[in-house]
């Protein structure tokens, strides 16, 4: 899934690219809910990832649902 597309506004470095000011970007929510730090499995619909040892409602910071 791919959120809308920004656009950069200005010259930049992110964590030692290159992004020149007009460069569109786009995030692949894929690679941000999918990958090893989710834990084993992340295909898998696993609600525990979400609640903490306390039983409250967490938000893991790679948790971008909908891309906000």
């Amino acid at each position: 899934p791919f959120p809308p597309v920004h656009c950069c506004d200005h010259d930049t470095t992110i964590r030692g690219y290159d992004i020149p000011k007009d460069t569109i970007i786009m995030t692949n929510l894929d690679s941000l809910m999918m990958g090893p730090h989710v834990g084993e499995n992340p295909e898998d619909f696993r609600p525990d990832r979400f609640i903490s040892e306390e039983g409250r409602l967490v938000q893991p910071k790679w948790f971008m649902p909908y891309a906000t």
